[in-house]
This record gives structure tokens, sequence and C-alpha cells, in this order.
């Protein structure tokens, strides 16, 4: 309940109780409050905090790691903005992944790690999967052929590109990814293309106004002491709906 109401003192206080040796504890719910403790105190972006975390979270490691350690771990991971923490993050998600556990989600963060590090052979292959398995993957399309592009395999790219066009015939990552294959091709014919075409696609789509009524409706909810999910959904589909964005209904199903 705590955690749940963001009381942080409160819940270390209580997690502390149940993490005391002489406490009479089921080890699962132990290894449960290590894993809540280690999240609460890990996820800040301060270092320091990030690895004391983690030496928690290490005592869950000593009797083999379940798929939510890892989890954890990744969530922790993640919070530092370094390369070793990166490389670290990728290799609790391939034990996910080895676990048969990998969500199409860490799949999709395993490949832009592996992107970010370098791996592009190895980024491609989680790309891939995610293109052949996912009924609407054109998030992961659009994320692959820019990869393609930018490590210069543009023969590659096209018929990807002709995928992204069945699927999102008149969105932004297409226009964008149109644009940046003809600025990829080197002469200044092509890049004068990709500048028109972009020119062309921004002046049929001009920028809505934001509503800044529905914004502070946003703000106050996420800033109340007990937000409702629910009250969260309903403004964010309010400010989302009028956008006209192609991949509207796909968001609004995933924030759901």
């Amino acid at each position: 309940y705590y955690v749940h109401v963001r009381d942080k003192d409160t819940s270390l206080k209580y997690l502390e109780k149940m993490l005391n040796p002489d406490a009479v504890v089921d080890e699962q719910l132990r290894r449960s409050a290590r894993r809540r403790k280690a999240l609460l105190i890990g996820t800040t972006s301060q270092f320091q905090e990030s690895q004391r975390a983690l030496a928690e979270l290490d005592q869950n490691f000593q009797d083999g790691a379940t798929v939510d350690d890892l989890r954890t771990k990744a969530a922790i991971l993640k919070s530092q903005a370094t390369k070793g923490a990166q490389r670290e993050w990728a290799k609790a998600l391939e034990q996910i992944d080895a676990m048969g556990s990998l969500t199409a989600g860490e799949r999709f963060q395993l490949a832009q790690l592996y992107r970010m590090d370098g791996r592009w052979d190895e980024a491609k292959q989680q790309f891939l999967e995610l293109i052949d398995t996912q009924s609407n993957p054109t998030q992961y399309l659009a994320e692959y052929i820019d990869g393609l592009i930018t490590n210069g395999q543009l023969s590659d790219a096209r018929p990807f590109i002709n995928r992204l066009e069945q699927l999102a015939p008149d969105s932004m990552s297409l226009a964008l990814i149109q644009a940046k294959l003809l600025a990829a091709e080197g002469d200044e014919k092509s890049k004068e293309r990709a500048a028109d075409k972009l020119k062309a696609y921004l002046a049929k789509h001009p920028t809505p106004e934001i509503d800044r009524t529905k914004l502070q409706a946003m703000e106050k909810i996420a800033r109340s002491e007990n937000p409702s999910a629910q009250a969260i959904f309903d403004i964010f589909q309010e400010f989302v709906a009028p956008l006209g964005d192609p991949q509207t209904d796909d968001i609004l199903k995933s924030v759901q």
C-alpha cells in the first residue's frame, strides 16, 4: 500500500522489518521485499543509490536469479546513463531471453542497446524477430530501417520502406525515413529532394495547437497524492485523439 501511494520512507521502514534476519518471513516474500527495496532506492538516477540497490538485490542472485530479479536489475541499470550500465542492462535482458520470458518491449530495448553499443548485427537479429512476430511492427520497422540507413545498408533498407509504406502510409515515421534515405544517397539533388519531401509533409500536416487546459489538467492529476490511473488515461486520450496520428489507436491501447 505505501509503495502504491508513493510513501517511500514508510515503505522502506516496513520492508526493512521484512528483511530483518530474525523476522519469520517466507523466503519468496523476502526476495520480493528485496526487489521492492532495490527499486525504491535504485531508480532515482543517483549513482551511489543505484549501486546500493544492486548490492541489496545481489542477495537474491546468490540462490539463482528469477525473471523478476533480472527485471528489477534491468530497471535499476536503466536509470544509470553510463556505457557500463547499458551493457549490464543488455546482459540482464539476454538472461531473460534465455529463460524464454523476454517481452516485445524488452526485446526492443535490447535491440536499441545493441545498436547504441555498435553491435549492429546483433541488433538486426532482435529487430527482425520483432518485425516477424508482432501484429503491428510499425515502430520496430521504422527503427530497423533507420539503423540500416545509418549503417550504409541502403539496398537492404528499400524493401522494408515499402513495407512501412503499407503499414503507415501517411505517417511522420515514413516521411522521415524516406527523406533520410534520399539524403544518404549522397548527391546534392537527393538531399534537395529529401528536404522538399519533408517540407511537403509538414505543409500537409501542420503541427496542431497544444491545449494548455488539458496539459494543466494532466499536471494536476500527476502531482496529486494518489493519482487515479483511469483519470490519467482519460485526460491523455483527450490530449492525443485530436492529433491525427495514424498510430493513435495503438498508442492508446498500449497506455491502457
